[in-house]
């Protein structure tokens, strides 16, 4: 009976084991397919079946509007920068479309013009930049791919062009000839919408209105912001000779006995104009930490401290090493005494 007793607890422990083992795979199976169905559910994710290239992994794939056929025009610049636009309006819940062409024309008829006017001295290339593409977006503006679209040669195009304006050149014609000859040109290769349901559904504006329209949209945030950061005109610090430097202590121990405590403020009320030195703090600019601007300050001066050497101009502080000229609206407060 004992043996028997111990065959039995043997089996009961196998059974146990073996319907454990079977739950963990009925989890392991449930964890599976709820994975799989979550990764097959998700837009971005590669699936199995598509091909990836042999040793790259392929993790996520980046929305994108149609490809447009680039052919073997030197154009890629602008390409690249409306695919840029295109993919950040996608990832922000919105779509477009820009026509490429669009920006092709504006940018021949304005090299083209450049070309004659130099009287071919200037290089006839349709290469650039991407911040050349949104010069071109701002000052002309940008139309819809299906409403500006043609299958161009665009290497014909520029030798036609080129072609054009060598003959104005040498026969000594007008700008307004050359233009209309160019826009004869250009014409012939731009797609047209007449009575059709595209023209009745969304009628031809001017360049100036297509312009207004998309000016407001800044293409690359905060990009403009750069630029302009990078038009500060900044200089070196301004050294002070003997007698400046004279003129400029006298000046602060002034402001100094004017500004002695509050009762002394109240009642002198002395209003200065502070010209003083202000670092270029822009890390990505040549004179980061160096080079700087010269700004004023108006205000009622609160306090002048000669132990940390600085002036207090209402709630702003300035060093004393930053002063370049302190001045009296008022003209009361620095005369000197006969």
């Amino acid at each position: 009976m004992a043996k028997l007793r111990k065959i039995l607890d043997i089996n009961k422990d196998m059974l146990t084991f073996a319907v454990m083992m079977r739950n963990i795979k009925i989890i392991i199976g449930v964890i599976t397919i709820v994975m799989l169905t979550a990764c097959g559910g998700n837009g971005d994710a590669v699936s199995r079946s598509e091909k990836v290239p042999e040793g790259m992994t392929m993790l996520c794939r980046v929305k994108t509007t149609p490809v447009k056929n680039q052919s073997s025009s030197d154009f890629c610049w602008l390409y690249a920068m409306l695919a840029t636009i295109e993919s950040e309006h996608i990832e922000l819940g919105d779509s477009v479309n820009l026509s490429v062409d669009f920006l092709c024309r504006a940018v021949l008829e304005e090299r083209l013009q450049r070309y004659y006017l130099s009287q071919g001295q200037t290089p006839w290339t349709a290469r650039g930049t991407c911040s050349d593409a949104l010069r071109m977006l701002q000052q002309y503006g940008i139309s819809h791919y299906d409403s500006f679209h043609s299958d161009v040669n665009y290497g014909v195009l520029m030798r036609k062009l080129q072609k054009t304006a060598d003959g104005a050149i040498a026969k000594g014609a007008g700008l307004a000839t050359l233009q209309q000859q160019t826009g004869d040109i250009l014409d012939r290769e731009r797609p047209v919408h007449s009575n059709d349901t595209f023209f009745y559904r969304h009628p031809n504006m001017s360049i100036s209105q297509r312009a207004k329209i998309f000016a407001p949209y800044d293409a690359l945030a905060g990009f403009s912001g750069e630029v302009k950061k990078k038009e500060i005109p900044y200089e070196p610090k301004r050294i002070l000779d003997a007698d400046e430097t004279w003129e400029l202590n006298r000046r602060l121990n002034i402001l100094h006995e004017l500004t002695f405590n509050r009762n002394t403020v109240r009642i002198n009320h002395p209003t200065v104009c502070v010209e003083h030195f202000v670092v270029c703090t822009d890390p990505h600019h040549d004179g980061y930490g160096e080079l700087g601007q010269y700004v004023m300050l108006r205000g009622m001066a609160r306090k002048v401290d000669p132990v940390e050497q600085m002036l207090w101009v209402e709630d702003q502080a300035v060093s004393f090493n930053d002063i370049y000229d302190i001045t009296d609206p008022e003209g009361r407060l620095f005369r000197r005494r006969g």
